[in-house]
């Protein structure tokens, strides 16, 4: 059975806010890869939890069986990125830079209109996604932070 075709399920990130020092949460989607032995795919970009990336393996468990799923630990990294945008300029139109990072084979994800998130494949050139970046940073249309960096996307 495809990914695709599997029923997603909610996972709940527990981790400490470099930002407020405070333990925070979120929740992603995950697909069952062996749910017995509690493995799941992560199947959502994280918009916040650092070290995670959209298809990594991970171990969860719930408390009770109609309990949510609580991430425990990385498994096996996907080899993806996650890289959060923050949209400092205004006059430039978040939309339009979505769309430049998903022509350079970047899917994003937002919870508003100045902050989204990108998933970095590990088959995408991470250069030419940075070098982006840098540009529009330069140009103080954007800052960017990289949570989750994969070994396939170092420089």
């Amino acid at each position: 059975m495809e990914d695709q075709e599997m029923p997603q399920v909610p996972l709940l990130l527990y981790y400490l806010s470099e930002v407020t020092g405070d333990e925070t949460a979120e929740t992603v989607q995950a697909l069952p890869v062996d749910a017995s032995k509690g493995l799941y795919r992560i199947a959502g970009i994280p918009l916040y939890a650092p070290g995670l990336a959209k298809g990594d393996i991970v171990q969860a468990t719930a408390e009770r069986p109609d309990a949510v799923l609580v991430f425990r630990r990385m498994l096996a990294p996907s080899g993806n990125s996650t890289i959060q945008v923050f949209v400092m300029d205004h006059a430039n139109d978040a939309p339009t830079l979505h769309e430049i990072f998903q022509d350079l084979g970047c899917e994003t994800a937002t919870t508003g209109s100045g902050y989204f998130v990108m998933d970095v494949p590990v088959h995408v050139d991470y250069n030419k996604v940075k070098r982006q970046l840098d540009d529009y940073a330069f140009g103080n249309i954007l800052d960017y932070a990289e949570p989750c960096l994969s070994a396939q996307h170092q420089y």
